[in-house]
């Protein structure tokens, strides 16, 4: 769980910044895989920390499954489609499992990632079945 990301200016410049199209979640992520490809450092330091007053994204199915998503399309673009396809599979196989023992957001997530037109509009990835 991640509540800051301090970037340093000239590394978040070179890399035009957080990737807008995935919206919620997995931006930080991407920012942090590309600034490694680019040579830039990454560092972890658990002294650091920070409050954030008011707001958060909560955990629904719209969340979760914007989530999910993310990483599938996170992946994509990593590791091309025939990869994504396998790891979409993996995805689908654990938000089943995740439903049947229980967890009520999987359900929406599982329909959303089978039927595309299901996915939440902010996400700009209902037109195929592989996010992009």
């Amino acid at each position: 769980m991640g509540a800051i990301l301090l970037v340093d200016r000239e590394c978040f410049d070179a890399l035009d910044g957080l990737d807008e199209s995935f919206f919620l979640y997995s931006e930080e992520t991407d920012l942090s895989l590309r600034a490694k490809d680019a040579g830039w450092a990454t560092m972890y330091t658990p002294r650091a920390g920070g409050m954030q007053i008011g707001g958060g994204s909560g955990e629904s199915w719209a969340t979760h499954t914007m989530q999910m998503l993310n990483r599938v399309r996170l992946y994509r673009r990593r590791a091309g489609d025939g990869r994504a396809w396998l790891y979409f599979g993996m995805t689908v196989l654990v938000e089943l499992r995740r439903g049947l023992l229980g967890q009520r957001t999987s359900w929406p997530t599982l329909r959303a990632l089978l039927r595309p037109s299901l996915r939440p509009p902010q996400m700009g990835a209902n037109d195929t079945m592989l996010p992009r």
